[in-house]
């Protein structure tokens, strides 16, 4: 599942456009991430610390003031499932949903295909 949670390229640079952008806002800029609360790295190149782990699953996610999200990974047998729960706390974090949605699916979609080419292998 580690293959899932470790980001390419393209999804590492628009999470550089999207620190810059929220900065101003005081939103969590991703520095932090891996490192926070003695949180588990997610593997190499992770963006998201582990807030869960076993054999079957794996749980990444943050809080932060506007939202706060998980994203699991869990595996049942030859079957990959993929979930998302956010929950915003204010305006802000409507708004921010709002726009990351559209790049929120693209980067899901693509997690999801390099599981399912990894686990053909």
């Amino acid at each position: 599942m580690k293959i899932g949670l470790n980001m390419p390229g393209w999804v590492k640079i628009l999470m550089g456009i999207r620190n810059a952008i929220v900065a101003p806002f005081g939103l969590k800029d991703g520095k932090h991430l891996n490192t926070d609360n003695g949180s588990p790295d997610a593997g190499t190149g992770a963006i998201f610390p582990v807030t869960y782990r076993d054999e079957t699953e794996v749980i990444v996610g943050i809080d932060d003031r506007h939202l706060d999200f998980r994203i699991a990974v869990h595996r049942d047998k030859d079957r990959i499932v993929m979930a998302t729960w956010v929950r915003p706390h204010n305006r802000l974090g409507r708004i921010y949903l709002t726009v990351i949605m559209p790049f929120h699916i693209l980067i899901v979609r693509n997690c999801m295909k390099r599981i399912a080419r990894a686990s053909q292998v």
